[in-house]
This record gives C-alpha cells, sequence and structure tokens, in this order.
C-alpha cells in the first residue's frame, strides 16, 4: 500500500489541478488581505475618520479580489460581479455569525476567528469555483 490515489476524486471535481487551485485562492486572499490593511494605513495617515477609513479597505478589496480570483486563482473569462459580491457578503455574515456562536461557548476571539477561517475558507472557495467562476 503506497498511499491514496486521489486521482479519481481530482477528477470528477472537474479540478485539474485540486492544490494549484487551493493555493492561488490563499495567495490571492493573503495579497487582498495586505491591500486592505495598506488602504486602511493610508487612509488613516491621511487623516480620515476611522470609519471612512475601515469601510474604504472594506469595500476597495472586494473589487480586487474579483478581480484576483478571475485572473488569478480561476483564471475564468467569465465571472459575475453582483453574485460574487452577494457570496463574499454571504461568506462575511457566516464568519460573524460562526465566531458569536463560538463565543457564546467558549471566550477566546483568537480561536473563534481561527475557527470560523477554518469553515469559511472552504466554503467561500468552493461557491466561488462553482457559481461566481464556473466554467460552464
Amino acid at each position: 500500500m503506497s498511499g491514496v490515489d486521489l486521482s479519481g476524486f481530482i477528477a470528477c471535481l472537474g479540478w485539474g489541478c485540486v492544490y494549484l487551485y487551493i493555493k492561488r485562492f490563499l495567495v490571492a486572499g493573503a495579497i487582498n488581505t495586505l491591500f486592505a490593511y495598506l488602504l486602511l494605513a493610508v487612509f488613516l495617515f491621511f487623516g480620515a475618520h476611522y470609519t471612512l477609513a475601515t469601510f474604504m479597505a472594506g469595500v476597495l478589496p472586494i473589487l480586487s479580489g474579483y478581480f484576483l480570483h478571475k485572473n488569478y486563482v480561476f483564471l475564468s473569462n467569465k465571472g459575475n460581479f453582483y453574485l460574487y459580491v452577494a457570496i463574499f457578503s454571504v461568506i462575511y455574515l457566516s464568519n460573524i455569525s460562526i465566531q458569536y456562536v463560538f463565543l457564546l461557548f467558549y471566550d477566546n476571539g483568537y480561536f473563534a476567528g481561527l475557527f470560523s477561517t477554518v469553515i469559511c475558507c472552504p466554503l467561500s472557495f468552493c461557491l466561488m469555483k462553482y457559481s461566481v467562476f464556473s466554467s460552464e
């Protein structure tokens, strides 16, 4: 027994190379997170109120995230921006809800964030892959 053969699993999902997609998805997320923080810092540096700075650091990365996912992660020539925003919103609300429930039982915001990320990241990947940037 030399290990588990995942080729059938990967083929049935139609991903071609699932590891490449996941790696690109995580890299795009890291780039977008850094971009959001940079925007926050720049707006604050130039004297913007923290509410405006936070808003802009939240909205502009949605645009960059869409183009990163479309052109870098999924290499798609199509994509529905409105569906992307809707799914982004659902994932965001899911993330907050999972953290809220976690914090009802355990008083640790760090683990709540980690726990919700472990759930929301694969959910986000699948929703983006199979709805917003579906090749069908």
